[in-house]
């Protein structure tokens, strides 16, 4: 079985509308929510598309092809930093967590993924601010997203 292209955390309206929005522009999209039945409705809903549903976090990791292209469309706060605690010791050299943050700007969007990922997140792993340009009813169908980058990741 081939490796998904790129990977969902969070499947509520927005993260489950992005995961379509990626599958429909032919990429293969694993997805993981916290509710496990919320993965097997959303597999029910779309069969017959390229989507792999996991149950654990590590089945998610190892279902993503390298380096992982992963986006977090959870709640912010705790259930972030639970997250991101859990995922960042099954990523590796090179990979990327794309993290939609409630935060006003992307500088401190970076310092608040600094804090959380420690040591990693000046080495192995970078992080890549994403803000949502269009209301979530719209994003299943439009292009919405803004990648904020640090001037090192983008030369890469």
């Amino acid at each position: 079985m081939a490796k998904a292209q790129f990977g969902m955390i969070g499947l509520a309206v927005m993260g489950s509308n992005l995961a379509l929005n990626v599958e429909e522009h032919g990429f293969s999209v694993a997805v993981w929510n916290f509710e496990p039945e919320r993965v097997d409705s959303f597999l029910h809903e779309n069969e017959g598309k390229q989507f792999t549903g996991t149950k654990t976090l590590e089945d998610f990791v190892a279902a993503l092809e390298r380096p992982r292209r992963i986006m977090m469309m959870i709640k912010a706060g705790a259930p972030v930093d639970m997250t991101l605690d859990k995922l960042a010791p099954l990523l590796g050299r090179g990979e990327r967590n794309l993290d939609r943050r409630h935060v006003r700007t992307v500088d401190q969007s970076f310092a608040e993924l600094r804090k959380l990922l420690g040591d990693q997140a000046e080495g192995d792993i970078e992080p890549l601010d994403v803000r949502i340009g269009r209301p979530a009813e719209k994003s299943h169908q439009s292009g919405g997203l803004t990648a904020g980058l640090r001037r090192q990741v983008a030369r890469r």
